[in-house]
């Protein structure tokens, strides 16, 4: 169901993605224009915290869980499957429990002597639950990926949280509550997540607790790898976030976190190919057809920087003028959103170098690398955030990326003899270039950065309709 076509499920979960982005646009934007930056740090802050604390109680089950249900799946083991997912739900619920509580207990502490911000300690508090409905929702979202249903796990994480979240927000706040407005929304949110991930996996899933359950060793073994895995991410996506929120203001805080927001758009198609991808790369690998999987890696590589090479160039031309709609209080981040761009396309031109790596059993170099550039980039961070502000934080980051993106392509190169990215690309430079010199001439002739935005986009569309929608339709 899910390894016949990955580039038209690709596709389906990119507009899943798209609908998803546009929520999660309007959802950053009322919480900055409603909240302000400062206001916008404090539940950043909150949320970074959470977050975390989702990735420690899940334990990292959730790619073995995409990776072993898809395994099961080819060998018709349905009962492991049913057995996989009773067993690693009782543990993230109970891990859930104990990190809530540390979080709730701890809240004072986090937030005066950590962030030596008095004012987090009520979002902290009413964001904490929020770590073991989020652990579940990743759970049975991994089960959907892995039976082949990505493009659906992909819609209740893009669509349906953040539109929860902007009508419960948007409540609250009229209500005359602001932070804590923006906290509840967010637990109210991950309640509803996880109810409904829960319904759309037993539509497929027969699930009883008299399953048949996978070797204990084998999950665990599997777990413990991809934990390392996810805790380290996460840090890695955090740790700029936590860095200014000892240094600097929450204002800076929140800044960062609107443009950290604008740049992983373009991630966008890499994001989207991520999620319904698994089942043909362990296909292939399973049947040693590696030709096979180099050929659907650099054909999706191919696709995904067409696609990202347009918002690439609308993000670092108009920088100003994108953040102008979040308020006033966000125009400091224009020189942080363009080099954050920059780390996010190389990500987008490498391809899914990683996810091939933790799909094939290989998840053990990744986590070395991110160890190593993790312990190294923290006193980076440190120095060049006290140094020069965002832009220090958001080199840092890039850095990383590219690093982290360069590793793995050879470790993929000389573990399994392939890569995923694509140096067919001059067709989509000269595309790119054309439409730039259209935008550039409209923008010029009626002053219109909205109109030329709009030019630009339908010219590259145009000359690359082949690349962007082969195979699709």
């Amino acid at each position: 169901m899910g390894t016949s076509n990955p580039k038209s499920q690709s596709f389906l979960a990119l507009a899943s993605r798209g609908a998803g982005v546009g929520l999660k646009f309007l959802y950053t934007l009322l919480l900055a224009k409603l909240l302000g930056a400062t206001d916008m740090g404090l539940y950043t802050l909150a949320l970074s915290v959470a977050s975390m604390g989702t990735l420690i109680s899940g334990f990292g089950f959730e790619n073995p869980t995409v990776r072993l249900i898809a395994k099961y799946r080819i060998s018709q083991e349905s009962e492991r499957i049913n057995g996989l997912l009773i067993m690693v739900s009782f543990f993230v619920v109970a891990s859930g429990l104990v990190i809530c509580s540390f979080v709730i207990l701890g809240a004072g502490f986090i937030s005066n002597s950590v962030f030596h911000k008095p004012e987090l300690y009520t979002p902290l508090i009413l964001i904490a639950g929020s770590v073991i409905a989020f652990s579940l929702f990743n759970i049975f979202n991994g089960a959907l990926r892995g039976i082949g249903l990505g493009e659906r796990a992909v819609f209740l994480q893009n669509v349906v949280v953040p539109f929860c979240g902007i009508i419960l927000f948007l409540l609250l706040f009229y209500l005359g509550k602001r932070v804590t407005g923006a906290s509840i929304a967010y637990l109210l949110s991950s309640l509803a997540a996880a109810s409904l991930s829960f319904l759309l996996v037993a539509k497929y899933i027969k699930i009883s607790i008299a399953g048949k359950f996978p070797p204990l060793k084998e999950v665990m073994r599997d777990s413990g790898e991809f934990f390392s895995l996810s805790v380290i991410n996460g840090l890695q996506n955090w740790i700029g976030i936590y860095i200014i929120g000892i240094c600097m203001a929450s204002q800076d805080v929140g800044i960062f976190r609107v443009v950290s927001s604008i740049a992983i758009l373009i991630s966008l198609p890499i994001q989207s190919v991520n999620d319904v991808l698994p089942p043909a790369i362990v296909k292939y690998h399973t049947s040693s057809q590696m030709s096979r999987l180099q050929d659907v890696l650099v054909e999706n590589s191919r696709w995904i920087l067409s696609v990202s090479l347009p918002v690439f160039i609308i993000v670092t031309l108009f920088p100003r003028y994108i953040l102008s709609f979040f308020g006033k209080d966000f125009g400091d981040g224009n020189y942080a959103l363009i080099i954050l761009s920059v780390g996010y396309l190389f990500n987008s031109f490498m391809g899914t170098v990683g996810l091939v790596l933790r799909m094939t059993d290989n998840q053990r170099y990744i986590v070395k690398a991110r160890a190593i550039v993790l312990m190294s980039s923290i006193g980076l961070y440190y120095f060049f955030t006290k140094e020069y502000g965002l832009i220090g934080a958001a080199s840092v980051f890039t850095a990383a990326i590219i690093i982290m993106n360069i590793w793995n392509a050879i470790s993929m190169r000389r573990l399994l003899g392939i890569r995923s990215y694509t140096l067919n690309v001059k067709d989509l430079l000269a595309a790119t270039i054309a439409a730039i010199f259209v935008m550039m001439l409209v923008k010029v002739s009626f002053g219109s950065t909205l109109l030329a935005l709009l030019v630009f986009s339908v010219t590259y569309l145009l000359m690359t309709r082949k690349i962007v929608f082969k195979s699709v339709f």
